[in-house]
């Protein structure tokens, strides 16, 4: 295995870790604020130290260690005894003088001796300043939010709620990713020293950084064509000693630290010993990286949907994310109509910020029903949804053009029957078929590529009328935290009741029939199907409408 191919090897089980360090590092301050956030609403006057151990931070650490510093260090291990004499040799065992024959020694439980040293390594100074930093932020966090809610005059259960809301904010969110990075980094290059020094082989170190990127630190890139130095030596990077890439113990700052994906790289002895210095390697294009979830988390990601490679993959996207609780999709047979699905459902999350859903995916009760909604829940019905194949088929027979065909000779039907029979209930079904004809679609949609998205836009006018202001199941609906905030349940009934009226005025001024006639069924119909238009711009919408649901979602930002 040469330099390139062993940096590619150790990139890509660094990706693969990332996600996994991110998600534990989420869950690990989900717990911290929701055990604080218990604790305080069970003595209020508890000091604001006391509300967050440093053993639950260090318990996040122990978590990503054990997973990436492993899992590298068994990856190394398992590439020693292959390596070859040729190039840049990252590990052989050294020559030894033939009259030399040592005692063997019993056989390293290897694996036992890496579990030993990162507890080591967790119960050093140098992990202990890391937990400490890492607890004092949480700390200043929650301090933060209690002069909040002294400034807001809340109350302790309020005080609480906001405590507990801080796990899912974004600057914890980015917060974590730079945690879970860094940790990587750090558990991963120890792990790779573990290895090495178990191997019971005479070793060389070398630092490999990613080059021709600009995202390498100048000190790091300057490390590409380093010499080679003994495993217990320190490298020199930026003016700094550090043990291995990501190391600290001997004073290294964040600066040289944070973010690093530079790994090392170990070189028998004998071919230091024997060549010099090491052959400089030439700094070539960086290999194009994977797509999907290969990839590294970047910041910019937190607010940009990337799609899934599999339908497990996107199923398991909507609990990761926060969308829901539980997911079940795997009836979909199309990743692209999963990724489409969850695409939706991102730029819902991050506009309106709507509160996790119980579940997402199961049938509707109601055979009839394409989709459902309630506060808590997206039903969908999965024969109609499979693929997209399937669903431009079903758009076909669901056209505005098919409701116009269909009511025409509907209408047809009833005024031949009402003519034969003189049967007054055949005169009220006319009616009926006379007022459904002057709209010029069943409901609002926007052809056959939309028509996965527009569906799922109306059922999320239910979910975010619900949720924002108890528009369907009134207020008992609504979240704790937004019954907590002050004026927001007197600014929710006042939206409820202009959106009432805005459906009547419609109605009377003949606007309803720019919209569909499903959504002249009922005022929450009506909600959803002008939310569809008022998601894709819809220059037919009109403006007292459109202003009416600017005015609404100020409560997703109170």
């Amino acid at each position: 295995m040469n330099e390139k191919q062993y940096y590619r090897a150790y990139s890509n089980l660094i990706k693969r870790h990332e996600r996994l360090s991110y998600q534990i590092v989420l869950k690990g301050f989900k717990q911290i604020y929701t055990k604080a956030a218990k604790e305080y609403l069970n003595n209020p006057s508890i000091p604001i130290d006391l509300l967050v151990s440093e053993s639950d931070t260090l318990d996040i650490l122990v978590n990503i260690y054990n997973s990436v510093g492993m899992a590298t260090a068994s990856m190394v291990f398992q590439s020693l005894p292959k390596q070859k004499a040729s190039n840049l040799i990252l590990q052989t065992k050294a020559k030894k003088p033939t009259q030399y024959k040592p005692t063997p020694e019993p056989p390293i439980d290897h694996i036992n001796y890496w579990k030993t040293e990162f507890l080591r390594f967790t119960q050093s100074k140098d992990c202990a300043k890391k937990v400490s930093g890492i607890t004092k932020t949480t700390k200043e966090q929650i301090r933060q939010v209690m002069q909040q809610a002294v400034e807001e005059q809340l109350s302790h259960k309020q005080t609480a709620k906001l405590i507990l809301e801080k796990a899912d904010a974004i600057d914890t969110k980015k917060r974590a990713l730079l945690i879970a990075r860094t940790e990587n980094a750090v558990g991963s290059n120890k792990g790779a020293m573990y290895a090495a020094k178990s191997s019971g082989l005479v070793l060389y170190k070398k630092w490999i950084a990613r080059s021709g990127d600009s995202r390498t630190r100048d000190a790091h890139a300057g490390m590409v064509d380093s010499t080679p130095i003994p495993i217990d030596q320190a490298f020199e990077v930026g003016g700094e000693k550090m043990m291995q890439p990501g190391d600290s113990s001997l004073g290294a700052k964040a600066h040289n630290i944070c973010n690093c994906r530079c790994t090392v790289a170990f070189i028998p002895a004998s071919e230091v010993i024997q060549q010099g210095v090491n052959n400089p390697v030439p700094v070539k294009k960086p290999v194009k990286q994977p797509d999907l979830f290969d990839k590294p988390i970047l910041i910019q990601d937190l607010n940009r949907f990337k799609p899934a490679s599999t339908v497990k993959e996107a199923q398991q996207w909507i609990v990761n994310n926060q969308i829901a609780k539980e997911a079940n999709i795997d009836w979909i047979k199309d990743v692209d109509v999963a990724n489409e699905v969850n695409g939706v459902l991102f730029e819902l999350k991050n506009r309106f910020g709507f509160d996790s859903l119980v579940q997402i995916g199961n049938n509707p009760k109601q055979n009839s029903a394409l989709m459902s909604a309630n506060y808590k829940t997206l039903n969908i019905r999965n024969s109609y949804w499979k693929t997209n194949d399937i669903i431009k088929k079903n758009y076909q027979s669901n056209t505005s053009e098919g409701y116009q065909v269909r009511m025409t000779k509907n209408l047809e039907i009833a005024r031949h029957n009402y003519e034969s029979t003189k049967n007054y209930r055949w005169l009220k079904i006319v009616k009926e078929y006379e007022e459904h004809i002057k709209f010029k679609r069943w409901t609002v949609e926007y052809g056959a590529d939309k028509y996965l998205e527009t569906t799922i836009h109306h059922e999320f006018g239910h979910i975010l009328h619900d949720q924002l202001a108890g528009g369907i199941n009134g207020a008992r609906v609504l979240s704790e935290a937004r019954k907590a905030k002050q004026g927001y349940i007197q600014m929710a009934e006042q939206l409820n009741n202009e959106q009432i009226e805005i459906y009547r005025l419609a109605k009377k001024n003949g606007d309803i029939y720019k919209v569909s006639a499903y959504g002249s069924s009922d005022h929450r119909e009506f909600f959803s199907e002008t939310f569809v238009m008022y998601m894709a711009k819809d220059p037919e919408l009109p403006v007292y409408i459109s202003s009416f649901f600017d005015k609404f979602f100020t409560l997703s930002k109170m």
